[in-house]
């Protein structure tokens, strides 16, 4: 069993490094905050999952009970569950593409601050809170408001689809809605069954979301930086393409840009105009070629080249 565990650490944190290596390199390239903002995400949620399976190794492999290990890892895992709440938070609201709200500022404050509240009780001047705030309580505590912020940022996110206009964007939401309508109910049983299953095991659904959003950032982000060059070569525009849809010289740098999946700020900024004026450009291009999308502009120039 050990053995197998060991294999999950390789596993999980190989696929985690590599996530988060490509996300720097997509940033790099694309230039999205938003991209960003899942780095800060992601790298939270792998340094919570850091904790969480050191405490494992620590207290059951080696077996080393100490109370200063013991406070080391409690006051630690409180700190990175903040962490990790704040840019969770911050990554999926940003991912909605509505501005924030009063309300939603709000939630975030408190969902990010709670931990830190829990560890004040626990550790601090407040001895008289110290049996009303155990470590149980506050493990309790900091899984059900998880729970119910998951929820949350469900229906956020199902009721926001329809503002998110960049397709990549809309991927992006799509695989989160699915995965968490899928693990909310589990996270629920696990929750209620948190008696039998220690929070703390390896392989509990934390970590097997987290192994699961990493593999699946390794796909979604290899398939944009290494795409073959003959893929590229593919959608090559032609001088008829040109001619047939009275495509301009400008409209040519821009369609170029697009074809390799730069982000209307990026275009903006290596062709130094503003964002309306590449929004209107790019607008244009749709008209004249009777598109939707940049995936139906692609795949105009492919079927036109044939």
């Amino acid at each position: 069993m050990r053995h197998f565990i060991f294999l999950y650490y390789i596993i999980s944190f190989s696929s985690g490094l590599i996530s988060l290596i490509l996300i720097i390199f997509l940033f790099l390239k694309k230039r999205e905050k938003i991209i960003f903002d899942f780095f800060i995400f992601l790298s939270a949620f792998s340094l919570f999952i850091f904790i969480i399976t050191l405490h494992f190794y620590q207290f059951t492999i080696v077996r080393i009970n100490t109370g200063s290990t013991v406070l080391f890892f409690s006051i630690s895992f409180y700190i990175t569950t903040g962490l990790f709440n704040f840019s969770q938070a911050n990554f999926f609201f940003n991912l909605a593409g509505k501005s924030k709200k009063l309300h939603i500022n709000i939630i975030t404050v408190i969902y990010t601050a709670l931990p830190f509240i829990i560890t004040a009780f626990q550790y601090s001047f407040l001895r008289n809170y110290r049996s009303i705030f155990t470590y149980e309580y506050g493990r309790i505590i900091l899984n059900l408001t998880s729970i119910l912020f998951m929820i949350f940022i469900l229906v956020y996110l199902i009721i926001n689809l329809k503002h998110i206009g960049s397709t990549s964007l809309r991927t992006t939401a799509d695989f989160f809605i699915i995965s968490l309508a899928v693990f909310i109910p589990l996270w629920i049983l696990e929750f209620i069954l948190s008696d039998r299953v220690r929070i703390f095991h390896p392989l509990t659904l934390q970590n097997l979301y987290y192994l699961i959003m990493n593999v699946s950032v390794i796909i979604y982000t290899g398939r944009i930086l290494f795409a073959r060059q003959n893929d590229m070569k593919v959608a090559e525009l032609t001088p008829q393409f040109m001619e047939n849809y009275a495509i301009t010289p400008r409209e040519k740098q821009v369609l170029i840009l697009l074809m390799k999946g730069y982000s209307n700020k990026y275009i903006a900024a290596e062709l130094n105009i503003s964002i309306t004026t590449a929004r209107n450009h790019i607008h244009n291009i749709f008209m004249k070629t009777g598109v939707q999308n940049r995936v139906g502009l692609i795949n105009l120039i492919i079927y036109e080249k044939k």
